[in-house]
């Protein structure tokens, strides 16, 4: 009877072993809470992380979005600006593949039809960039595209390549909610 106490004992300290708490990542939560909520009723919002960082960081300043969606074409294009004419921060995404709602892996060409671009303070980065076309490709998650009251919205994800160099941006949780033209 020992032994069976003594062997279920050893038996539950291997498996605790194996058990790790794992502390959350303040910064991400962080930068995450100033992102706008995943929302899908056309109230014109946008935001995702560019290498972990909130991006917009604020809604204060100029802030500047066209989309547009006709036929399967989706195209996003919201920057911020210090002023009304120099740009901040960027962020395009154009594709021809959305028809419906879903999850959709978009691999970005060389003719401009499908990319994927993130404009920094000092650098462009774009799925052009990267030589092999692997790594090419997008994340988009429509969650609603309603034609009726002109409403998309969804989810998206991405990798860019600086245009020299081997620089890269990671764009992550990346949420959008337009009424588009």
């Amino acid at each position: 009877m020992k032994n069976k106490y003594s062997l279920l004992l050893l038996f539950a300290a291997f498996c605790c072993m194996g058990v790790q708490c794992k502390e959350e990542e303040p910064d991400k939560i962080d930068e995450l809470a100033k992102l706008p909520p995943a929302t899908s009723k056309g109230r014109n919002t946008f935001g995702c992380l560019i290498n972990g960082k909130a991006f917009p960081q604020s809604s204060e300043g100029y802030q500047q979005k066209q989309v547009y969606y006709y036929n399967g074409e989706l195209f996003i294009d919201y920057s911020t600006q210090f002023n009304a004419f120099d740009v901040n921060q960027a962020i395009t995404i154009r594709t021809k593949q959305i028809h419906s709602e879903g999850t959709f892996l978009i691999e970005a060409d060389s003719d401009d039809d499908e990319h994927f671009t993130v404009i920094t303070y000092d650098e462009l980065y774009s799925s052009f960039f990267f030589p092999n076309f692997e790594d090419r490709k997008a994340t988009i998650t429509i969650s609603r595209l309603d034609s009726i009251n002109h409403i998309i919205s969804g989810k998206f994800s991405f990798k860019a390549k600086a245009m020299q160099g081997n620089k890269e941006v990671s764009v992550e949780n990346g949420r959008f909610d337009f009424q588009y033209q």
